[in-house]
This record gives C-alpha cells, structure tokens and sequence, in this order.
C-alpha cells in the first residue's frame, strides 16, 4: 500500500543537505488539500541568508520530486534554544538535542 505521508516526509529528507545549518532544529511536513504541501523549518537562532537559500532549494526539490503540480509553501519558524518545538505536522528532521543534567 503506499503511503503518501511517509513518500513526503521521505523525499524531503532526501532534499536535505548533508551538512544542514547548526540553528536548524526540526523540518516538519503536512499538506491541507491534495495540491498544497506545507513545509516548516525551525531555527533556533536569527535564519541566515543561506538559511532562506537552503529552503528556496528545499522547496524546488520536493516540488520536482514529490508533486510537480503542487503548491508548496516553506516557512521558516524562530523557537528559542530552550523552548520544546511542537510540530504542527509531521517530522521528517528533527536535530537529536540532550536535556541538560539534572542538578540536585
């Protein structure tokens, strides 16, 4: 059976660079028709230039590879380094981060 959610979430981790930005915390993944796919990408610090530029390329290749017919939005998400991120879709990066020891 195929799954179009885990084909999305798969071909946006393909998308991904090898090396993504240090700030970049989590990339989710949803749709709200089946023409518009919506794209989050959450930082933890200010979105460089080449933040914007990595999801400029983000969006150009989920649309050749997933839904050339799509239209498909990619936003970018401030969450400060200590705050929980809470996707609103679904995750398909999230960057591995460590709770700090307790202290006691």
């Amino acid at each position: 059976m195929f799954n179009a959610l885990m084909a999305l979430m798969s071909c946006v981790k393909r998308a991904l660079p090898c090396e993504v930005s240090p700030a970049l915390r989590g990339v989710d993944v949803d749709w709200s028709d089946e023409k518009t796919i919506h794209v989050r990408c959450y930082y933890d610090a200010p979105i460089s230039e080449g933040d914007y530029e990595f999801m400029d390329s983000l969006k150009t290749q989920v649309g050749a590879d997933f839904c050339p017919q799509c239209w498909i939005t990619v936003e970018p998400v401030f969450v400060g380094a200590h705050e929980p991120v809470v996707p609103v879709g679904h995750w398909a990066y999230q960057r591995e981060e460590h709770e700090p020891a307790l202290v006691g």
